[in-house]
């Protein structure tokens, strides 16, 4: 890895850096402009070249042909702000008719506006056939598959994610994606709910299919940097969040729940207790009641945010849509309202 630091230049003004090598069968990335817009760091293509024709699709009334799916999910922090995790499913293989061509840029580019369509958040990102992986989500390698005739394939993770905070507020999130030659575009709406610090509180619901053990020593809190957004922990465990909701049949589904729970000294302790059931979407049957799951072997000592995560079982149920229902009540009489999640079964 060889870092620069660019010297001084006005704001709008946009760079190339160069880098070769002398050693065989090598691969190079660098990313194509650098540009001075403000200088943020999860808004790198802003100003350059590829984000400006990213800004291009993302307003353009043509059908993008690659199908994306989007998620933002509202959670909680220790100092009680909203963090909004951001998930982008995408296509996972891209191609180039020939393997010694420069390498294919993927542009990711996201904008929030507010109900009223002001802009209020961007943030952009690329990948290459280099690296294979949009700077945010996890490291994976890339691979190159070469026909005698056929054109080269570059793989990346197939999902991109990231965060940010935001005010309480109705906003809408639009993602594009572009590999030059087709891109495709997504939109879902936002609601920040402005929660009281005083009493219990619960925030959206992450679908999963994946989770892992956490590393011994996590790192709880986000950095300033967009790569670094805080993982979804629950006893030991990561959960990765998925915006493609469709679940096969007998497969895995999970869910990551958060409930905040105020401190209140000098009170008795209470029972807090997360409520969850799951409703056929046509009819608003409830379909699937679950247990009642005690929050307090979830707890973190010291911390107002509990995190729940499971598994459910969805053999049993027919294909169709559905909503993931959850609710949060306490032996004080306190509840919160019911969240949900969509989702379908294939």
């Amino acid at each position: 890895m060889i870092s620069y630091t660019p010297p001084p230049s006005p704001d709008g003004s946009c760079h190339k850096v160069v880098v070769g090598v002398v050693r065989p069968k090598s691969w190079v990335f660098a990313r194509p402009e650098y540009c001075h817009v403000g200088r943020s760091l999860a808004d790198p293509l802003n100003g350059a070249s590829l984000g400006k024709q990213l800004e291009t699709d993302l307003q353009s009334r043509k059908r993008g042909k690659l199908r994306l799916s989007l998620a933002a999910i509202p959670l909680f922090t220790k100092s009680g702000a909203t963090r909004v995790r951001i998930v982008l499913n995408y296509p996972s293989k891209f191609y180039t008719d020939d393997c010694t061509a420069r390498p294919i840029f993927v542009g990711l580019l996201g904008i929030i506006y507010t109900k009223g369509g002001n802009s209020v958040q961007r943030f952009s990102d690329l990948t290459s056939h280099s690296t294979g992986t949009l700077y945010p989500a996890l490291p994976v390698l890339d691979f190159l598959v070469t026909g005698l005739s056929g054109p080269c394939q570059f793989a990346t993770p197939y999902r991109y994610e990231t965060q940010t905070a935001l005010p309480p507020g109705e906003y809408k999130l639009r993602v594009v994606l572009s590999d030059g030659k087709k891109f495709g575009r997504v939109e879902v709406p936002l609601t920040v709910n402005n929660y009281d610090r005083q009493h219990l509180g619960i925030s959206g619901i992450v679908l999963a299919r994946r989770y892992r053990q956490a590393p011994s020593d996590p790192q709880e809190d986000p950095t300033v940097l967009p790569q670094n957004y805080a993982p979804l922990i629950s006893k030991g465990v990561i959960v990765t969040p998925t915006a493609n909701t469709h679940f096969e049949k007998g497969g895995p589904f999970c869910f990551y729940v958060e409930i905040f729970k105020p401190r209140q000294p000098g009170s008795p302790q209470r029972t807090t207790v997360a409520h969850m059931k799951i409703v056929d979407a046509k009819t608003g049957n409830t379909v699937k009641q679950l247990d009642p799951i005690n929050a307090a072997s979830y707890a973190i000592p010291g911390n107002p945010v509990i995190p729940i995560r499971g598994g459910i079982d969805i053999t049993a149920l027919p294909k169709g849509s559905y909503l993931l229902e959850v609710q949060a009540t306490d032996s004080a009489g306190e509840s919160t309202p019911w969240r949900s999640a969509n989702f379908t079964i294939e």
